[in-house]
């Protein structure tokens, strides 16, 4: 009866544990982001954000990449369990969670200064968590901040959805992306401010909600 018992348990645990750990395929991934989002609203912006970022001399402007982008972006890092990616100015999140999802990533981390955005992407963690999609030693995170302000000190990958940045942010981005670990990979959809520091490896096209060939900028910490 105990050995019995013990073979229930060790089975339970096993079970447990390759449920936890098994990765979402492309397709299985999209899918189940489609229905965590499905009744959320896309691109909602309330005024009182709106008036606070203007405030802050950035604007509330919002695209994503698809989800085809997505695939691609992903085949194309390779992240594994050592890598912490970010997406500096995450939206609505749908990014920063297909890679959690589908990689077996450290941590995914998305900083949204827009606070009705972050809300609706915690919102979706929240029922994540409900339908068991969280792995216990993997962190999914998303941070309500203005990206000049938070410390991402940790990143091995960080993306940025740059195009209506502005100048100044994009040189004081700079400044924090040159005082950190070397190897770190940028990915941004506009040219960062030369730096020695900072090389670009090359450049590709990814499709975004704005358009099926937007110019990506593939960067390396050296």
């Amino acid at each position: 009866m105990l050995l019995h018992q013990i073979y229930i348990n060790l089975k339970r645990t096993v079970t447990e544990y390759f449920r936890i750990t098994k990765l979402l395929s492309h397709q299985v991934a999209i899918d189940k982001i489609s229905d965590l989002y499905l009744d959320l609203p896309n691109w909602y912006v309330s005024r009182a954000d709106n008036i606070f970022v203007e405030n802050k001399l950035d604007n509330t402007l919002y695209g994503e990449i698809t989800y085809q982008g997505m695939e691609i972006l992903a085949n194309k890092l390779q992240l594994t369990s050592k890598d912490v990616f970010y997406d500096l100015g995450c939206g609505l999140g749908r990014l920063v969670i297909y890679m959690y999802l589908t990689n077996s990533i450290k941590k995914s981390v998305g900083i949204e200064m827009v606070g009705s955005r972050y809300k609706l992407a915690e919102l979706v963690v929240q029922l994540m968590e409900v339908e068991e999609l969280l792995d216990p030693r993997r962190k999914l995170t998303f941070i309500h901040n203005n990206i000049r302000n938070e410390d991402f000190s940790d990143a091995t990958v960080i993306y940025m959805s740059s195009l209506c940045f502005p100048i100044e942010l994009m040189e004081h981005l700079n400044q924090k992306f040159i005082k950190l670990k070397k190897g770190l990979r940028i990915i941004s959809l506009s040219a960062l401010p030369e730096h020695p520091s900072l090389k670009l490896k090359e450049t590709g096209l990814l499709p975004m909600t704005w358009t099926n060939t937007s110019t990506i900028y593939y960067y390396e910490l050296v």
